[in-house]
């Protein structure tokens, strides 16, 4: 066998290890020197001799790491037992294991001695490394518990994070309404304020206020308070119409009718034919109120009263409707502006409706008797026929038929009351011879003058009887109406007086009461 120089001179090529741990080289090593003390055999690699078979053996050992990293860095003492132990010759080596034999017994002596002296302590240490490994145990099954519920937990932060945004995003918006308090006051109270502004009478402050409503409907029309206070607004608004329109069915002053019509105007809900209608009824109805008022017992008290309420308020509501709107129609029509031409026929056909009711109106009184006094009622419808003159309505040629067949009916039942009274006296009269006192009082004809042949004559005494006076005397009224009803017949040029044009009315303009 060559001593471990010469091993290291036989094999340049190959490096010995640096890093070998004792323990399995000194197995190595006692394997070695038991194999020297065997009988040599051929091996399968063809090594004759005990001493090729301990030279690979220990070749094989010490180079079975060429090439290969070290697993751990060598400590510095197995260097220096390594350094030591190449620089041995083979005797020590041979002694080597006996002694690693001895030391080894000698430290498993050691250790025994204190494990039995300090066997307290390491049960303590065992009992503290089972306790440990159980309480790794536990941390590990706690671990895999909490890995299980880490998706759970993930998703629950997740809806945190999104109710916290929430919430901070509510947060926010509570502190702009805090910040914006009294703006937001405000508009919410606006339909209580339309409310007590429409039925405290502040038309104007309400159209402001519904102005403003329709400015916030148009920006932001998809809130829904915005939405309720519209509602509400629009519900007030139509209040104020109501009041408006009920306003005009009253007495109202021509300052008072201009501003209710620029309320509805500015309110826009009615177009300028609608809005004449709406006038046109509500005073209609006003005026027709008022003449439902007058008692209809006395057909002549009824008939008077009548006139005088058609001639001062009808006439207030024609000034009323011509101080309002403009009946002005252009020549040639505007394009687009066809259905506004006409409107003026509103008008005139209501005002030829009144005349006609009241013309109705006065022949149904004049048939139920107030016939007996047609010259008083003749100048009180004749002087509201002239004052409709004025407006372009004048309708005294329409009143003459009627009072002309008034006066024929009164001349009629009056001629048939004094027939029949005459006959009732001349049934009841017996003739007396006048007294000659009497009789020479009565008048005789001339001297000279003789009553002729073929005439008939009336005897003197007749004058004297009693049916003749009260036939004469009831006859006298309705001869003095025909003769009035002859004389406004026959007036001439169409009934006006001298210096009196013919006015643009319904009818032939007439002469005044007075002849």
């Amino acid at each position: 066998m060559l001593p471990l120089p010469e091993v290291a001179q036989c094999c340049p090529s190959r490096k010995w290890p640096r890093c070998c741990h004792s323990d399995h080289f000194l197995l190595h090593v006692a394997a070695v020197m038991a194999a020297l003390e065997e009988p040599s055999a051929p091996g399968p690699s063809g090594l004759s001799g005990p001493s090729d078979l301990e030279e690979a053996s220990l070749l094989a050992w010490l180079f079975r790491g060429r090439g290969q990293a070290p697993a751990s860095s060598p400590s510095s003492g197995e260097e220096a037992y390594l350094g030591r132990l190449s620089g041995l010759g083979l005797e020590a080596l041979r002694r080597e294991p006996g002694r690693l034999a001895e030391e080894r017994a000698q430290l498993g002596a050691q250790t025994r001695a204190l494990a039995f002296a300090h066997y307290k302590t390491f049960i303590r240490s065992a009992e503290c490394t089972a306790q440990t490994r159980r309480g790794f145990s536990g941390t590990e099954a706690g671990l895999d518990r909490l890995l299980a519920r880490l998706p759970p937990f993930a998703h629950s932060c997740r809806n945190f994070m999104r109710e916290a945004e929430q919430i901070a995003q509510s947060r926010r918006m509570n502190n702009l309404t805090l910040n914006r308090h009294t703006e937001i006051l405000e508009i919410l109270e606006i339909p209580q304020l339309m409310d007590t502004c429409v039925r405290n009478g502040y038309y104007e402050e309400a159209l402001e206020l519904v102005a403003y409503v329709r400015r916030l409907e148009k920006k932001h029309a998809s809130i829904p308070v915005i939405q309720g206070i519209v509602a509400e607004v629009r519900q007030s608004s139509q209040l104020m119409l109501t009041q408006l329109i009920q306003q005009l069915r009253t007495n109202l002053p021509l300052p008072a009718c201009l501003r209710v019509i620029g309320y509805l105007r500015c309110m826009d809900v009615f177009t300028e034919a609608e809005l004449r209608i709406t006038f046109l009824q509500a005073r209609d109805a006003w005026l027709r109120s008022v003449l439902a008022a007058i008692p209809e017992e006395d057909p002549y008290v009824h008939v008077t009263k009548t006139v005088e309420a058609c001639r001062v308020h009808l006439f207030d509501v024609v000034t009323q409707y011509r101080a309002i709107f403009a009946d002005e129609e252009p020549l040639v029509p505007v394009p687009g502006q066809q259905e506004a031409l006409g409107e003026g026929a509103l008008f005139h056909g209501w005002v030829l409706q009144k005349v006609s009711q009241f013309l109705l109106l006065l022949e149904r009184d004049l048939q139920r008797g107030a016939g007996g006094r047609l010259d008083s009622l003749l100048g009180q419808c004749m002087y509201f026929g002239l004052s409709f003159s004025r407006v372009g309505a004048d309708f005294r040629g329409q009143l003459v038929p009627i009072f002309q067949r008034a006066a024929l009916l009164a001349f009629q039942k009056a001629t048939q009351e004094a027939a029949s009274r005459f006959r009732e006296e001349m049934d009841c009269y017996t003739l007396v011879s006048a007294p000659a006192v009497l009789g020479s009082a009565l008048p005789t004809p001339p001297v000279g003058q003789t009553a002729q042949p073929g005439t008939l004559q009336p005897p003197m005494g007749s004058w004297t009887s009693r049916p003749w006076p009260a036939s004469s005397t009831a006859s006298w009224p309705p001869s003095m109406t025909c003769a009035y009803a002859a004389r406004w017949a026959l007036a001439p040029g169409g009934g006006c007086s001298r210096g009196e044009s013919a006015s643009p009315g319904l009818g032939p303009p007439l002469l005044p009461v007075s002849f």
